[in-house]
């Protein structure tokens, strides 16, 4: 099943100390995924069994310290393009209410979350091997990264404009608002750091929102957390009174 590939990957940098509250999302994936699905944990001692040592050669001298996320969206559109499925970043949630899309790929290259302005949100990539979409990805991303200077690089910046110069046949974009993807945009309309902590972080958001509003797929942005709750063990986390942890508690 090459094409339709149920394999879930996902990076975690052991160089740095995982927020426990990440393993709890995880947790949600090992619980509400279908049968079938195969969670794949990429870190920088097995990337070369599913990425050719020549395509990871011209970034890993340089790209990671630099300019980690135009490394890790690099990574993703690899490890998917040598062999097709889906790429998560471990700040996601998974409830059991996900249906499998790989079928999606029988009429298009990759399939993404967006918004209205077709935008893409960061988290999600699923593509075909081979995936034209990715290749072109791949070649834009090599480009951008051995640029003299890369700082203040926007997540997706690469993958966007990629996406605005390719055929609308190629990639399919679904609604990060209107299948709960990006919660606090589906609940307010927009996305900032405020709403997003003002909807994970209080107490009160409603648990049977979030339940009829997500589609099974919900991004979680680890860079916009609280410090307090990354640092917090998984006990201490599920025990506060803030959405988030109520989301945990009933899902798992």
């Amino acid at each position: 099943m090459d094409t339709h590939s149920r394999k879930i990957f996902t990076y975690i940098d052991f160089e740095k100390e995982t927020p426990p509250y990440l393993n709890l999302c995880i947790k949600t994936w090992q619980k509400n995924l279908p049968k079938g699905y195969e969670i794949i944990f990429l870190n920088e001692k097995n990337l070369k069994n599913y990425i050719p040592e020549t395509a990871l050669a011209q970034v890993l001298d340089k790209s990671r310290k630099d300019c980690f996320y135009c490394y890790l969206e690099y990574l993703a559109a690899s490890v998917l393009y040598y062999n097709g499925g889906i790429f998560l970043d471990a700040d996601t949630i998974i409830t059991d209410k996900f249906i499998p899309s790989e079928i999606l790929l029988s009429c298009c290259d990759a399939v993404v979350y967006g918004n209205s302005r077709n935008d893409i949100c960061s988290g999600f990539l699923m593509a075909k091997k081979e995936s034209t979409f990715l290749e072109e990805l791949m070649r834009r991303l090599l480009f951008f990264m051995h640029l003299p200077e890369i700082g203040g690089y926007k997540r997706n910046f690469v993958l966007n404009n990629v996406l605005r110069d390719t055929s609308c046949d190629d990639v399919v974009v679904l609604d990060c608002e209107e299948t709960g993807f990006r919660m606090e945009r589906a609940m307010y309309g927009v996305f900032d750091s405020y709403l997003y902590n003002k909807y994970y972080f209080s107490n009160i958001s409603s648990i049977e929102d979030f339940i009829k509003t997500t589609k099974g797929i919900t991004a979680l942005s680890n860079s916009l957390t609280p410090q307090e709750y990354k640092e917090m063990d998984e006990e201490e986390f599920l025990s506060r009174d803030i959405f988030l942890a109520k989301i945990f508690n009933v899902l798992l």
